[in-house]
């Protein structure tokens, strides 16, 4: 409102503004005179902004928040005083009495018959023409781009921003919608009353489409970081020109780092993160984690690779972090493996919480870990070296550096001493070889099986290496099929399996279609013997296959889930056989002798027993053994859980029990004898209950003593396919053009990339 006080004959012009607040309460502003509106407006409204005025004649100074006042121009006390709404707020303005009337004539006129006041922000209403109302778009400024549309249509104006600013699409399409609600809202009759416009509050969705914020340099800054993290952008990126200048296209006022910057801000994200983690890791809430560790090697560097894997038992879902990609010097001995993993555990402060480690079958991982493993320091190096849990386990070759050897101290490290805790032998890797060393061996039973996997393989294997190594037969085989083919690694069986299985789905797909393949590109065609020999297969290794999936999973990949599915895989392989296989039955004889003699370690070990025996999603619903060791089982079970039900009372008594007398003295043989027959019932009751349907929670186990060993037993993981994951992330980081990255920094991205 513009109101005029008269004070000792001095007339000054006073600018008085009203706004409804959230609570539906008035707001009045202090008034002041318009050469001090700037200090007025900073105590009435938070967080003001010096805008740039739009359409003015002259420079003039604008004040506006997202929340009320999205353009208010102040003009000089001789001038019009224009105010323009985007937001549903009570705001009263008038125009000044010395203001010229023209001027103020013309833009009410204007504002007034604009039918979509709500474009305001994007177009300017320049009058009507026939059936169409004509627009000039702000946009485009300071070219002159008028549109016509409509006057029961949009779509010319929505069209002309979408082709030509894209960009802002969204944001006119959100206020097209708002705008033709509200206008519905507030239609009524004219009264011929000229008062003042009645707004409500502004709605969530036009508040964030009319809101602008304000970007901060260190939000730019933590944004470029996470770009180059995320992406595994070579940090010399960030010196290039074409960089800068997006940068600076998209804000202006925002300026870029360096590359000494740039690496000196990860470090210094690494150095929290790893705090994080190690504060995170020493919570008491964590009891037990777990590790996994692998060896890798790329651009002629090794590096050891480990990640940490626990519990939370609030939610009790599986947690992983990263730990570390160090580099690893010289020869990969099982000494300088111990110390290495030994090294991460304690920087992490975890070398007391670490249960198991999780390894493939590389032999230098099994001496480590065997020889320097907790209960093995009795016995000798010798013994603990060369007793194998199988005699086909992963050797690694060294190549002997002479010079090292001579240069060597001779108080080596032979003798030295490392606290490691026991060692889990890679699941997914042991059945990777049953599926391809142990299924091998089908064929030296057998020779019928023996010709017709050579001819049908060697046939699918010229017609995989066409389209590896030819173009003009990859084009061929799409153009036919209508997608490639699924083509195996040597590192990985399930893709063998998987080719398998292409092959299969498209000749049962189109027979005419694959033959014409194999004639055009000079193969010899498939026989009748050979798409029967792949189907037999294709069922008989897909239970192996489904298998390595679940242990490979780490979500949801508790050590309680290798004995159940182990054992759902050995009965799906005899009843496939049950179905009077022509070609594949020694294929499922050997898988079946492969998981029998490789997994009968896992098969009779308690601990393994036991985290099946607590996961309620399995309980002893697997368990094929006679009733002997089944009530084994159990007592082992009752006996666990009597010792957390007297921890659990011993812990609550401590502090209540006064000075003994003898009345009091044989109270704990009562407590033992009452606390023995509780966890007998409990679990009971436990094993009698139906299965869990769904993921371990804390409301599906009876008490606290089942859930604590669950999480006891299942903290480990079966298979160590976190830490070739996190490798994955290290082929992306070391590059050709990341080869110049130091060890240190290496490590630092593959941290932050996995975390």
């Amino acid at each position: 409102k513009e109101e005029s006080l008269d004070n000792e004959g001095d007339q000054n012009s006073f600018l008085k503004v009203e706004f409804m607040a959230a609570d539906d309460s008035i707001n009045e502003g202090a008034s002041s005179s318009t050469n001090a509106a700037p200090e007025t407006l900073d105590q009435l409204l938070p967080d003001l902004r010096c805008l740039k005025a739009e359409d003015a004649a002259e420079e003039k100074r604008v004040w506006g928040t997202p929340q009320t006042l999205t353009n208010c121009v102040l003009f000089e006390p001789t001038e019009v005083l224009q105010f323009q709404s985007y937001t549903e707020t009570e705001v009263e303005l008038a125009v000044p009495p010395n203001s010229p009337s023209t001027s103020s004539a013309a833009s009410t006129e204007t504002n007034d018959a604009n039918p979509w006041p709500f474009l305001n922000q994007y177009f300017t209403f320049t009058g009507v023409k026939g059936n169409n109302f004509e627009f000039k778009c702000k946009i485009c400024l300071p070219k002159s781009k008028f549109i016509s549309a409509n006057k029961k249509s949009l779509y010319n104006l929505k069209m002309h921003v979408a082709r030509l600013h894209p960009s802002l699409s969204n944001d006119v399409n959100s206020c097209i919608t708002i705008g033709t609600k509200e206008k519905k809202r507030n239609r009524s009759t004219d009264s011929g009353v000229d008062t003042p416009k009645k707004f409500k509050q502004p709605s969530i969705d036009q508040a964030i489409v009319n809101a602008s914020r304000v970007l901060t340099q260190s939000e730019v800054d933590i944004k470029i970081i996470a770009l180059f993290v995320d992406n595994m952008l070579p940090l010399e990126v960030v010196d290039s020109p074409s960089f800068g200048d997006l940068i600076k296209t998209l804000h202006p006022d925002k300026n870029v780092m360096s590359r000494c910057t740039l690496t000196r801000r990860i470090e210094d994200r690494y150095a929290l993160k790893t705090q994080e983690l190690k504060d995170l890791l020493s919570n008491e809430s964590i009891k037990s984690v777990a590790t996994t560790a692998d060896a890798w090697s790329c651009i002629n560097r090794s590096y050891l690779g480990m990640t940490v894997h626990w519990i939370d038992e609030t939610t009790m879902k599986r947690q992983k972090s990263v730990l570390a990609c160090r580099r690893l010097l010289g020869r990969h001995t099982y000494d300088v493996l111990a110390k290495t993993i030994e090294t991460v555990h304690t920087e992490f402060r975890i070398e007391n919480k670490v249960k198991k480690t999780t390894t493939d079958n590389g032999s230098n991982f099994v001496k480590a870990l065997r020889f320097f493993a907790d209960g093995n320091f009795g016995s000798s190096r010798q013994d603990i070296v060369q007793g194998g849990e199988n005699s086909d386990e992963e050797q690694e070759t060294d190549v002997t550096d002479i010079a090292a050897i001579l240069e060597e101290p001779a108080d080596s490290s032979a003798d030295a001493v490392y606290m490691l805790p026991k060692r889990i032998r890679c699941a997914a890797h042991t059945l990777y070889l049953v599926a391809s060393t142990d299924a091998d061996k089908a064929m030296a039973s057998d020779n019928t099986y023996k010709k017709t996997y050579r001819s049908a393989f060697a046939k699918a294997q010229e017609l995989w290496n066409k389209q590896c190594r030819s173009t003009q037969a990859a084009d061929t085989i799409k153009t036919e099929l209508s997608k490639m083919l699924v083509v195996p690694t040597a590192t990985r069986w399930n893709s063998v399996f998987d080719a398998v299985a292409c092959l299969v789905t498209l000749f049962e797909k189109s027979n005419n279609a694959f033959n014409r393949v194999c004639s055009t590109l000079k193969i010899p065609m498939f026989t009748a013997t050979d798409l029967l020999f792949f189907k037999e297969y294709s069922n008989v290794m897909k239970p192996v296959a489904v298998t390595l999936d679940i242990i490979e999973g780490e979500e949801n990949a508790f050590m309680g889930l290798l004995l159940p599915v182990l054992t759902v895989c050995v009965k799906k392989l005899e009843s496939v056989k049950q179905k009077n296989l022509i070609y594949c039955n020694p294929l499922v004889e050997a898988l079946l002798e492969g998981i029998s003699s490789r997994f009968c370690t896992q098969l009779e070990e308690m601990d393994y027993i036991l985290a099946s025996a607590f996961h309620p999603q399995f309980k002893l619903s697997w368990y094929q053994g006679d009733e002997n060791n089944r009530k084994r089982i159990l007592e082992k079970m009752a006996k666990r859980i009597n010792e957390k039900l007297l921890d659990e009372h011993s812990n609550s008594n401590s502090s209540s029990e006064g000075e003994e007398n003898s009345e009091t003295f044989f109270n704990q043989l009562k407590k033992a004898t009452l606390k023995t027959n509780e966890g007998e019932r409990l679990v009971k009751n436990y094993i009698d209950s139906p299965l869990s349907t769904t993921l371990p929670s804390p409301s599906v186990f009876p008490c606290k003593p089942f859930m604590e060993l669950f999480m006891e037993y299942n903290t480990p993981i079966p298979s160590s396919a976190a830490v070739d994951g996190m490798f994955s992330l290290g082929k992306d980081v070391l590059k050709p053009k990341h080869a110049s990255l130091s060890d240190t920094h290496f490590e630092m991205l593959a941290f932050l990339k996995g975390k």
